[in-house]
């Protein structure tokens, strides 16, 4: 089997095992933490804005959530994931990296 387009292999290293920290990304350069913390409350879940953590490139801005439980996560993570921010721009959530003892 080829590499190419349709016979490419799966990736795996995609793959992140759950933890209780999500990576949120996708969302407009003006966008603040609490701009985010109001789109998760409006969906019911809550966290601290001292448990964000902000990144920003020149096209979008992210942000890391530590939730309380790896649970937590899975629920945030599932109930985020493609909600529209603005101008139909959908934001992107998965797991964050696992942190290395």
């Amino acid at each position: 089997m080829s590499n190419t387009g349709l016979h490419k292999r799966y990736d795996r290293t995609h793959n992140r095992p759950p933890t209780n920290s999500i990576y949120v990304t996708n969302l407009p350069n003006d966008y603040e933490k609490h701009d985010v913390e109001l789109i998760f409350m409006a969906y019911g879940i809550h966290f601290n804005l001292d448990q964000v953590v902000e990144q920003k490139t020149q096209k979008f801005k992210s942000f890391t959530i530590n939730l309380q439980s790896i649970g937590e996560a899975v629920d945030a993570l599932v109930t985020m994931h493609n909600v529209e921010t603005d101008d139909w721009q959908k934001m992107y959530v998965c797991f964050d990296k696992p942190q290395l003892p």
